[in-house]
């Protein structure tokens, strides 16, 4: 598409002299994106709507009325109610994910909320997917 063109183009001028390649040097391949925290879909459809050639390979939110919500708004993507908690290296390997969307839980952390941050059990799969980002090898972290 036009937008691809204009993108890479636009990237490769900006690049030319950077050190590392950038995101997308070339969009004939669409990014790989994982989900957490997916409620009903809201950012795999803003996503959409950006017009960023990618695919959902797996979603993932513990709460049962989101996840046959998202079922419903985007059938094609596959969702899983493992708990982010109970990921391991190896699951984040075999997703092979270029980007990831998350929108964890911001109550413990809010003013309205307890502020327990860290001692909020809502906190722990943001601190877990935190832990496995800096534990990964290689590094998924620039």
């Amino acid at each position: 598409s036009s937008w691809q063109r204009t993108r890479a183009n636009k990237l490769k001028a900006e690049n030319a002299d950077a050190q590392t390649p950038p995101l997308m040097a070339t969009p004939s391949e669409p990014l790989r994106v994982v989900e957490f925290f997916a409620g009903i879909g809201g950012l795999h459809y803003a996503l959409q709507r950006s017009g960023v050639p990618h695919r959902v390979v797996q979603a993932f939110d513990v709460d049962d009325s989101a996840v046959r919500t998202y079922r419903h708004n985007l059938p094609c993507t596959p969702v899983s109610t493992k708990n982010i908690v109970s990921l391991q290296q190896a699951d984040l390997q075999r997703l092979a994910a270029d980007c990831w969307l998350l929108s964890p839980p911001c109550q413990p952390h809010t003013r309205q909320g307890l502020q327990l941050a860290e001692s909020d059990g809502r906190a722990a799969a943001l601190a877990r997917l935190v832990d496995l980002l800096e534990a990964a090898d290689p590094p998924l972290l620039p």
